[in-house]
């Protein structure tokens, strides 16, 4: 395709704004390290890292490209090349990791708390092995030139390396994400009811029916069910531990053998007032609960942004593989694919920022 400046500069801009956006985002990471040591955290640093490299690599070749009107087959264009697709598949396989990982945590399979330091280290690491693999396996083969647009990749004349290394790996991704977001959708709404339901205020007339020892145990299994993906997970095991000792039959009200009736009084009331307190645990605790899925949700509009921005790019694929030559308005809207480190920059800047109900 010959020079389109317009395709160009909006490609450069997008580029630009990605590069500067998520340098930010790194900046954040480092200024507030102690707080972002999460595996939440450690898997969009990740990706946050995929996005820069990508950003600034198309932006450094696409300058060239604009005042050169073509790049030349060098080198540097060999290593353009390579680090483009490695980034840009490295964004691919984060993006998988994060739709599969919120996936396990909604659905209980896993905690966040019981990804240590190393096991968080090791699974951010093998994000970047296939897009090693295949970034390495192109450069090898001699196969990175220049090609139609703001970087050098993969030759125009090897589709099949194209497919095999970058384009079918990625409609798997694509794929993969769009059914495991359906499903997190579709298990939350079944749950939301419950959820709801414990979270409503009560009445002091039925609190004693709907939060007896029996119902309260029901009620923290149900509550387990939804457990976000906050790190604070230690209060609820506290209040199990409550319903369970109060369920417990030698942890009657029986008066101790010996013990003063005033201090059978007390005694009594201590343990007829422990489901009141337990209760309002409960019910702050499903509170905070709801407002830990809101902020997880949050952390799914990376992989939403990420498929939403790649529809264009994804169709102009199908219809060069059908033979079909791609119009120009099409190739205009192809360029959202470089503004996807921008939106994953705004969307890290809302996740950090909201805090509801403080």
């Amino acid at each position: 395709m010959a020079f389109d400046p317009v395709i160009a500069s909006i490609t450069l801009t997008g580029s630009a704004l990605s590069a500067l956006a998520t340098s930010c985002v790194l900046v954040c990471f480092i200024v507030f390290r102690e707080n972002h040591r999460t595996f939440r955290h450690s898997l969009v640093l990740g990706l946050t890292i995929a996005d820069f490299l990508n950003a600034t690599n198309n932006t450094v070749s696409g300058i060239i490209y604009i005042r050169d009107h073509e790049l030349y087959d060098s080198p540097a264009c060999e290593f353009n090349g390579w680090l483009g697709q490695l980034s840009v598949q490295a964004t691919d396989f984060s993006i998988l990791a994060i739709s599969v990982a919120t996936l396990l945590i909604v659905t209980r399979q896993a905690r966040l708390s019981t990804f240590s330091t190393k096991r968080t280290v090791l699974i951010c690491l093998s994000v970047w092995l296939m897009p090693l693999i295949t970034s390495t396996t192109a450069l090898a083969m001699g196969e990175m030139d220049p090609v139609s647009g703001n970087w050098c990749w993969i030759s125009r004349d090897r589709t099949d390396l194209r497919y095999g290394l970058t384009h079918g790996w990625r409609f798997a991704i694509v794929a993969t994400t769009i059914g495991i977001y359906s499903y997190v959708w579709w298990y939350l709404a079944r749950h939301f009811k419950s959820m709801a339901a414990i979270s409503d205020p009560v009445s002091s007339s039925s609190r004693k029916a709907r939060f007896g020892p029996s119902a309260l145990r029901s009620r923290s299994r149900s509550y387990v069910d939804m457990e976000s993906t906050n790190d604070q997970e230690d209060d609820h095991e506290l209040i199990e531990t409550n319903n369970q000792a109060r369920a417990d039959p030698f942890h009657s009200s029986k008066p101790t053998p010996g013990a003063k009736p005033g201090e059978m009084r007390n005694v009594s009331e201590t343990q007829s007032s422990q489901p009141t307190v337990a209760s309002n645990q409960l019910r702050d605790r499903s509170n905070q609960n709801l407002r830990d899925v809101r902020r997880m949700l949050i952390l799914n509009g990376y992989p939403m942004l990420y498929v939403l921005l790649w529809i264009p790019g994804i169709v102009n694929r199908i219809m060069e593989a059908s033979g079909s030559t791609a119009s120009r308005p099409l190739a205009i809207l192809q360029t959202s694919t470089q503004f996807v480190g921008f939106a994953n920059a705004i969307t890290y800047g809302i996740n950090g920022t909201w805090r509801p109900n403080k």
